[in-house]
């Protein structure tokens, strides 16, 4: 009994280890911020500092799709984002998922796709935004 349990243990444990990507970053967390609908933004935190993410750069949005009302009183959006980094390591998209009700705007934002360094890069997390129009991204990024 204690030997099978030794080997399912050890058998799952390769396999954990065999589903991992060779070479995938752990997931760093980051915040975004962007003083505007469009333009310059600064990244902070560990995936800055591990040189997951780059510091700085431009963003642009590339499309604002209505996705519905919600109770007549909320107002879903889905929003992509493109930042371009002024580093020249690249750029990335984000697609976010944005709600504005009597409270103000939140948002999900997830990475879609990347080149340059960030070709691999993944990551997810939400948002909202701050009088007078500045958006605050905060997640976790990772580069598989």
């Amino acid at each position: 009994m204690r030997r099978s349990l030794i080997v399912l243990t050890t058998s799952v444990a390769l396999l954990m280890m065999a589903l991992v990507p060779a070479g995938a970053t752990p997931p760093s967390s980051v915040e975004i911020v962007v003083p505007g609908f469009d333009g310059p933004f600064e990244a902070t935190g560990p995936a800055v500092d591990d040189g997951v993410i780059c510091e700085s750069g431009d963003v642009e949005t590339v499309f604002v799709k209505p996705a519905g009302f919600q109770s007549n009183r909320v107002l879903i959006l889905t929003v992509g984002k493109y930042f371009v980094c002024d580093d020249q390591s690249g750029t990335f998209f984000a697609k976010l998922q944005v709600k504005i009700d009597g409270e103000g705007a939140s948002f999900n934002w997830v990475i879609q796709e990347g080149t340059g360094d960030y070709e691999d890069l993944h990551g997810s997390g939400g948002g909202f935004v701050v009088p007078v129009d500045t958006d605050i991204y905060q997640g976790r990024v990772h580069i598989d």
